[in-house]
Formats: C-alpha cells, structure tokens, sequence
C-alpha cells in the first residue's frame, strides 16, 4: 500500500473493556492520548470529530452493533479525506476473525492504513496484513475462552442454588456468597423513610386478591406512597410493565431458582431449591401465581383442537406449483370460529415479489381438475380406435425419424470399416508390430459391434412402439375405468398423467404431461379432434383436444 500523502486526517477508536476480574488497565482517556501521539509523529490531523469512543455500558468486540464503530465505518466509507485508523490494540476494534478481516479489506480498497500501538504496526505493508489477521485470530480465542469460563461460571453457581444475574427489586446480596435477602434501602415520601422490601410485600398482597389489573395495582400502590427503584437506585412511580417484573419473580421470591436458562425465558424447565431463604412468604408467591395462571386463560383461551383432517386432504400437494414464482404449492387450512377449517393450497416458501395471492381456494382447484380429467375416459368401443390413431400418427412421425437415424448409423459403421480397413494396410506396410497397433484396432472393432447392434435395434422399433401404444392405452383405461371417487382416485389420476400443474391462484396456468401420455396429447392436437377411422367424428378425441387447449399441456 502506497504511502497516504495527499490525505491528512486520522481517525482514532477507543472502546472501553469489561474485565471480569479486575478493571480495564486503559481507561478511553489513556487510549486517547497514545493514540494522539501516534497521530502527531506521523503528521496525521485528528479534530474533535475525528475521535470515536464506546464507552458506556458493556459494549463487547465480538459485535459490530457498537454506536461509536458504525458511525466510523460510515464516516470511512463517505469520506475521502482519511489516511489512517488508529486504535489502542487490534482487540479494541473487533474480537470477531470474520468481521476484522472484512474492515482490513474495506481500508485497503480506500487506500487507509490500520494502526495498532500495542501491535506495534500497520497495515501498509503485506506482512501488517498477514499479522493483523493473526492477531484476530487469537483476539477472537481469547473472547471465546472468557465467554466458555463465564457460562462455566454461571452454570456452576446456578447448580449451587444461586441466582445469577441482576439483583431482584426488594433485594441485596450477601457480601460473600452473593446469596440474595430482603433489602433494607429506603427511600423518602413526605418526610416518611419507607422500604422498597414493603413496597413489593405490598404490591404482591394486593394482587393476590384478584381484585388488581397490573395497570389498575401500580394505580393503587402509587396513591398509597409506594415506590420502585430503577437500576440508578432511585425512587420512581410503578407502572403496570414494572408490576409485570416483580410479579414473575415469584418463583425466585419463593426461594427457587431455575437450574438452567433465564427465569424470563416462559418455557417450562426445572428449579431448584435456592441458596438463599425465600424472600417473601412462599404461601403468597403461589397466590400470586394462581391468579396470574388464572389472568392468562382468561385472556388467552385455549382455542378448539383443529377437527382431525382425513387422509390425502389435500391430493394435489407435490403437482402444483406458482406460474409466477415457480414455487411449489402446499394443502394448508384456515380455522373458522365454529371449530371447522378452509382448505386451501398456498406457497411453500413466501415470496414478496410474487403478485400471485398466496391462498388458493383448494375446491376450486380440485373441481376443475377433476372435471378436465374426466375427459381421459375411454369408452370401451373407442379402445381401438384409440389404439389405431395414435399409431397412425406416431408411426409417420417415427418412420421418418428412425430412417434418418439408420442413415447415420450407417454411414457411421462404413466410416469405422475404412478405419480399420487402413489400419491393416499400414501395420503391413511400415511393418509395425503387432503390439502396437493391436489395441487400437481392438477398439475400432468394438466401437464397429456396438453400431451394428444399434442398427439392428432400429429394425424392431417400429414393433415395440406398437406395444407401446398399446399399453399406454391400456393403462389409461385402467386409471379411469372406475372414475374419480375420492381424494386418493383424483391425486393418483394427476400424478399419473401429468408432472406439474402451474397454477395463479384458481386459474390453471399450463401443465407439463407425463412421458408415457405425451404421445396420446400429441396425437390429439395433430389429428385435431376427427376420428382416424372412417372419418366420423370421434367424441374421445373432441374432449381430450379441449383438455390439451384448457390445460395448456406442454408436449415438449
């Protein structure tokens, strides 16, 4: 990297450490003087503005959302006047591998260097660059290592019966063991010196009744000259979301801790017997907790079990798909006040972009599918004449195609003869050894048997189509003989004559035919409805022209 003349200002990061044992030995305003001098021997400007520090509250390396960092990184990449970045130590800037390397590369493509005091280097050269990333590397061990001992930490007090976290309103902690016990801070109200422990009993004897709202309790508690305390340890009016915070702790405030996650976490999980004596009488954290059990079913009743759904409710799940996204279709339902439910088919994966209404009626669909379907039924007297047409069709179609495939064939067999015809003239001639030429012409002889076996394939195709034919015909009858009866008639009927149907919300877009019927559609749209014998109209081919037409059925 080229030397920055032309640019003037310096930017400098400070970010404030949490220690868990201990303090940070830097503090920002000791930061902020190093790296000024570093700006200063270089000749590099740094103004008021031109100093990010994250400073307030525990603002960790490990992730980017720190106030101070993005705004620096948005200021980099707007303007076009800065030479460096200048931080204490590389784990000031980021403690993450993925997002450090990234903001190295970002400065390189702007031609800014990266200055690390504690590192002793820049990023202006290859070897600051291949240090850097190393160095995060083990920034990013360090962090992991202390987050690993911090959950050991807190897993091995919790089974101890300890709470971890922070301290409970209308509690304090033991100086040793840290085991929590009813407070003794007071506040005062009209010259009166009043606890923040009888604030809590109070709240929680009034909710017990039954007779209190969260809202309407907090009500109650200021008019009586009862305070909560906010982190700063000041008085301060209750609220019904602070109501709401002292009330869930009842099981804490009963003397139980859970031995595993967070007490907030509203998913069931074991507890166990705390380190400390219940704080409030644990007869009155159960009331509290009956009537908050009770609240809640009011507000949030079980809804009705969903009536069972009977099998293959949904038949075309796995054939539809959006004609306009091109993302399949799945059976969902809609539950109604009266316990019953709407079926409809909907995208399996939500797409924004897509205009088609995600919710498609599932009647409607199915109805109009059955109904084209219908129109594959073969009368019995129709079953040759069927048979008949679709050879006619597919036989002068096929006759044309096989003679230009037994001409390649051909000529491709007369080609392999002359090779190997002068190979033999050459190995005479130049008197080659057999050795040699021997496994050439052992693979010329068998690329010969293979063609000649591919032409006498060709002979029989004819006859084996007619089998063909023949069969698809036959299975066809059996697929509809007996009609669509039901949801497992109607999916295995779709699925055997077409592999997808596109859909736009009820209207049926095109369809795409299975191999085995391509034919019998191909032979439709040629023969354009009229019966291939006699010349009377046939009814079969009329109703599956019209089928091909509506369904838009792809034959490629």
């Amino acid at each position: 990297m080229q030397s920055n003349t032309a640019m003037s200002h310096a930017l400098i990061y400070i970010r404030k450490s949490v220690v868990r044992t201990g303090v940070d030995t830097l503090s920002p305003e000791r930061q902020r003087e190093l790296c000024l001098a570093e700006a200063k021997r270089h000749g590099w400007r740094v103004d008021r503005n031109d100093i990010y520090i994250d400073a307030r509250g525990h603002l960790s390396g490990r992730t980017e959302q720190r106030p101070a960092w993005l705004a620096m990184r948005q200021r980099l990449a707007e303007d076009g006047d800065i030479a460096a970045v200048i931080v204490e130590s590389l784990s000031r800037a980021s403690r993450s591998v993925r997002d450090f390397i990234l903001f190295v590369e970002e400065l390189a493509s702007r031609n800014i260097a990266l200055i690390s005091l504690r590192e002793r280097f820049d990023t202006s050269g290859a070897m600051g660059k291949a240090m850097s990333a190393m160095i995060a590397v083990f920034n990013q061990l360090e962090s992991d290592l202390a987050s690993e001992r911090q959950t050991d930490r807190i897993a091995a007090r919790k089974a101890n019966g300890r709470h971890w976290g922070l301290t409970p309103f209308g509690c304090d902690r033991k100086p040793v063991t840290g085991a929590l016990r009813p407070s003794e801070a007071t506040y005062q109200l009209d010259g009166a010196e009043r606890r923040y422990y009888d604030s809590l009993y109070a709240a929680y004897n009034l909710y017990a009744t039954g007779q209190y709202s969260q809202a309407r309790l907090a009500d109650e508690l200021n008019a009586a000259g009862w305070r909560y305390r906010d982190r700063s340890g000041r008085p301060c009016r209750w609220n019904a979301q602070r109501v709401r915070n002292a009330l869930i702790l009842h099981r804490l405030y009963a003397g139980e801790v859970p031995a595993e996650g967070h007490i907030k976490d509203g998913r069931p999980q074991e507890w166990i017997k705390a380190n400390f004596e219940p704080i409030l009488p644990a007869s009155l954290c159960h009331r509290v907790a009956a009537v908050m059990a009770e609240r809640h079913r009011l507000h949030y009743p079980t809804p009705p079990p969903l009536a069972p759904e009977p099998p293959l409710a949904y038949p075309l799940t796995g054939l539809l798909c959006c004609a306009e996204c091109g993302q399949p279709l799945k059976g969902a339902r809609r539950l109604r006040p009266d316990g019953s439910f709407d079926r409809y088919y909907r995208h399996r994966f939500a797409r924004g972009d897509c205009p088609v209404r995600r919710w498609t009626p599932a009647d409607e669909l199915e109805r109009q599918i059955s109904a084209l379907l219908a129109a594959l039924f073969i009368p019995p007297d129709l079953s040759n004449e069927v048979i008949v047409g679709v050879l006619t069709a597919v036989s002068a179609g096929s006759a044309e195609a096989l003679q230009d495939e037994a001409d390649e064939v051909d000529a491709a067999i007369a080609r392999v003869e002359m090779e190997i015809q002068r190979l033999l003239r050459l190995a005479v001639d130049m008197q080659v050894d057999e050795d040699t030429y021997g496994p050439v012409l052992a693979e010329r002889q068998r690329e010969l048997d293979t063609l000649r076996i591919r032409r006498g394939s060709l002979i029989t195709a004819l006859e084996r189509q007619a089998e063909g034919v023949a069969n698809m015909v036959t299975r066809l009858e059996q697929l509809i003989g007996e009609g669509i009866t039901d949801a497992s008639s109607l999916r295995q009927m779709a699925l055997a004559v077409f592999r997808q149907i596109s859909v736009a919300g009820p209207e049926i877009v095109s369809a795409e035919a299975q191999g085995w019927c391509r034919d019998l559609f191909c032979v439709c749209v040629q023969l354009d409805s009229p019966s291939p014998v006699g010349g009377t109209k046939s009814r079969f081919w009329a109703r599956l022209a019209r089928l091909v037409r509506e369904l838009n059925v792809i034959l490629e």
